[in-house]
Order: C-alpha cells, then sequence, then structure tokens
C-alpha cells in the first residue's frame, strides 16, 4: 500500500516543504504508540503537477481520499471521478453539487467554529467549517481496499455522472439556458407598452396646409436598460401619429448593428440638418423635460 500525499505548506507556497512535512509526519506518529512498527509506504508530491501529468497520476491511485474542511467545488474531487476513480471526499460544502452517495463515499463531519488558527488561516476566523470523522475515515478506507470490486463499480458510476452532467457539452448548454434567460427578462419591459392617445387641437391658422412635424428624441436606445425600454415605446407610439417624423439619437456610447435593429424607429440624427427639427426631447439617465427648438 501506498499514499500519494499531494499537499504543501500554507506558509512556503513556492518551496519545497518536503522535509518539513516528513518531521510533522514523524511527530504525529510518535504520538499514535505505534512502537517499532514501521509507517506504510508515503509519497510526499509538494511541487505542482502539471496538467498533462494529472491523468497518469488519477490512474495510478485506486482511489482519491479528501477529507478536507470544504471546498469551493471540488477539482480534484472532479477530475478523479471524470477518471472513474471513486472518491472518499467530505459530504460538505461545493463537493455536494456532484457527489451522491452512488457516485461516491461521502464521509461524516461535525460542522464547527473557527476559533483556533494559524496567522496564515486568519481569514477563516469566526466562520465554520467541517470536521471530518476520523472513525468514519477509517471505516470508508478499510471498505475500498477490503471491497475492490465496489470500489471499481463506484468509480465507473462516477465517471458515468459527471460525464453527462458535468462535462463541457451540458454544463455549455447550461450557461447557453441562463444566459438566453437573463436575455429574456432584460429585453422583455416590465411595464406594460405605452399608449397614446389622439389630441385635436384647433389651428389657428386654418389657411395653411398642415406639416409634418420633426422631432429629435435623445437618450439611449441601442441597450437593454429600462431608460432604453422607456424610449423604445415612446418613441414607436409617436412614430404612429400622423404627420410626425420621431428621429432616435442614440447618446450612449455602444452603437452596435444589433442594438439598431432592436429599436427600429426613427431615423439618424447626423443625416438630417438641425434647421429641419422643430422639437428636441433629452431622456438620458433621468426624465428630463423637453426643450422647444424651433427654426429661426
Amino acid at each position: 500500500m501506498c499514499l500519494y500525499l499531494r499537499t504543501y505548506l500554507m506558509s512556503q507556497p513556492d518551496g519545497d516543504p518536503t522535509a518539513a512535512i516528513q518531521q510533522l509526519i514523524r511527530e504525529h506518529a510518535a504520538t499514535l504508540g505505534l512502537g517499532d512498527k514501521a509507517l506504510p509506504r508515503i509519497e510526499i508530491l509538494a511541487e505542482q503537477v502539471a496538467t498533462a501529468d494529472l491523468p497518469r497520476l488519477y490512474l495510478a491511485a485506486d482511489c482519491l481520499v479528501a477529507p478536507s474542511r470544504g471546498e469551493g467545488w471540488g477539482r480534484p474531487q472532479h477530475e478523479a471521478m471524470m477518471m472513474g476513480r471513486p472518491v472518499i471526499a467530505t459530504n460538505f460544502s461545493g463537493t455536494t453539487e456532484f457527489m451522491t452517495a452512488q457516485t461516491a463515499y461521502l464521509l461524516d463531519y461535525e460542522l464547527a467554529e473557527v476559533k483556533d488558527v494559524d496567522p496564515e488561516h486568519w481569514h477563516y476566523f469566526g466562520h465554520h467549517w467541517a470536521n471530518p470523522s476520523e472513525a468514519h475515515l477509517r471505516q470508508l478506507l478499510r471498505r475500498v481496499q477490503q471491497n475492490p470490486a465496489e470500489a471499481r463499480a463506484k468509480g465507473a458510476a462516477a465517471r458515468a455522472h459527471v460525464v453527462k452532467h458535468f462535462s463541457r457539452e451540458p454544463v455549455a448548454e447550461l450557461v447557453a439556458t441562463r444566459l438566453a434567460e437573463i436575455e429574456r427578462q432584460l429585453s422583455t419591459p416590465s411595464l406594460p407598452a405605452a399608449t397614446t392617445l389622439p389630441l385635436f387641437v384647433e389651428s389657428e391658422f386654418a389657411e395653411r396646409k398642415p406639416q409634418t412635424l420633426c422631432v429629435d428624441w435623445e437618450g439611449s436606445f441601442l441597450d437593454y436598460g429600462s431608460l432604453s425600454h422607456v424610449n423604445r415605446e415612446f418613441t414607436r407610439q409617436l412614430a404612429r401619429q400622423p404627420r410626425l417624423q420621431v428621429n432616435c439619437v442614440n447618446t450612449t456610447a455602444a452603437a452596435s448593428t444589433a442594438g439598431a435593429a432592436v429599436h427600429g424607429v426613427g431615423g439618424s440624427r447626423a443625416a438630417l440638418a438641425r434647421e429641419a427639427v422643430a422639437e428636441s426631447t433629452n431622456h438620458r439617465a433621468a426624465p428630463v423635460a423637453a426643450g422647444l427648438d424651433t427654426p429661426g
């Protein structure tokens, strides 16, 4: 039996801590009352393992053992399962997203408040982490060692599970689905569409021929912000009115082709003479009253 111990010292992440770790192992073994009994073979992997070498490392092991206090995700556990290896790991934190009783050996723990810690771990003080059960760990290690067929079957089930749910294709589909939902929420107005009521004003100059009124509406149009929703909806309704030409003047920095297709109303202000504008409305970060810009 051989234990490949992948570890390093938190206070010396860039050095070679092999000798220091071996000394810690000897000191701990001396407290166990083993007498002259020799320790099993322990190989310390204190340096970073190249990514290209990781598959060989996983395949060289019969089981990955990770009795940690907590994981953000648990990449070694995930990778070992992908390689078809049985995993013994704490049934706590990020690993529970992909580890189940059917796909891994789940290690019992007690939740404990972080109190006495070294200076390099001080950022954990006051938090809670898992204290893995040493007795249960012994049981699981013996179970894997004495039941190799069961352990291999567990590893095969682990690989099938992570391939089905956590390989590139299903994860990419989850991301695309979530992004589509976010886009739907951003592009769907939270309020009903604006409506307009017809307004009839008796002309003071009935003898004059009605003319088309040209209106500039300045503001954001080409993004999914709430003001863009308001501006697009207002100008759509205004553009439906007779003898009214609405020019949407985008004032935000981004002006993409996709954005132009979003607002879909009015024209480009740059192509129009300033003297043709009879009304100019600025609707940006906050509603602003319309300003009248009449031709001279």
